[in-house]
């Protein structure tokens, strides 16, 4: 998967949004209101967690589907 530009550019997509969410709006001051910041960052990771994963078993399953076809069409 690392030689796949696409899922290389999203990965690094990833990881900025992780670190924006962590550092980002604290080192501005900015104020989200009655919500403490830490809990709405810990959100925000969680869930870009979970959809990386998502992105990342989608691509593994692909590329396994394809080397799955490849092996079964050289059994012709």
């Amino acid at each position: 998967m690392q030689e796949n530009p696409s899922y290389r550019q999203r990965f690094q997509f990833y990881l900025a949004m992780v670190i924006v969410s962590a550092i980002g709006p604290s080192a501005f001051g900015v104020a989200i209101g009655p919500i403490p910041f830490p809990i709405v960052s810990a959100t925000i990771i969680v869930f870009l967690a979970f959809r990386q994963q998502q992105y990342m078993n989608q691509c593994i399953g692909a590329k396994l589907q394809s080397q799955r076809h490849a092996d079964h069409s050289d059994e012709c």
